[in-house]
């Protein structure tokens, strides 16, 4: 397994790439229960992607990605993006409009829209771990691990 995260312009090659493969992920894209509905959509020793579905008001709470990268593409609906630690930073995630979170970036992501929403996660290296923060963004609670 690859250390190192691939660079940013990569890691949004390989989301939209793969949003654009709707016959791939929209079969698998759910929207139903408490929480968000995600799927792992592929695995590499570099990288790795994910689906995840949003229902309104899912949300992650403030996080960090370990020591992985990622790159965020919407493929329906709309999320917003939270960055306590880039001055309160606000975001609209909109269809096709991909966002970079470099390694150690705190944020959360919500649907806070009327409509359910779909969106694919690549990271890299892969996932293992998450680190969940309190609301300032500067204190970490505890961490769990991607399996």
């Amino acid at each position: 397994m690859s250390l190192l995260a691939l660079s940013p312009d990569l890691l949004v090659d390989i989301a939209t790439g793969l949003a654009t493969a709707e016959d791939l992920w929209r079969p698998l894209a759910a929207h139903s229960g408490t929480d968000r509905h995600s799927v792992r959509l592929l695995a590499t020793d570099e990288y790795e992607a994910w689906l995840l579905g949003w229902l309104p008001g899912h949300r992650v709470d403030l996080h960090d990605h370990g020591r992985s990268a990622a790159a965020i593409v919407v493929v329906s609906g709309q999320l917003v993006e939270l960055r306590p630690m880039r001055s309160n930073t606000i975001r609209t995630l909109t269809v096709a409009e991909p966002v970079t979170v470099p390694v150690g970036e705190v944020h959360d992501v919500l649907n806070l829209g009327e409509a359910p929403a779909t969106s694919i996660h690549v990271y890299s290296p892969p996932l293992t771990e998450m680190t969940f923060y309190d609301d300032s963004g500067t204190r970490p609670l505890h961490t769990v691990p991607v399996e």
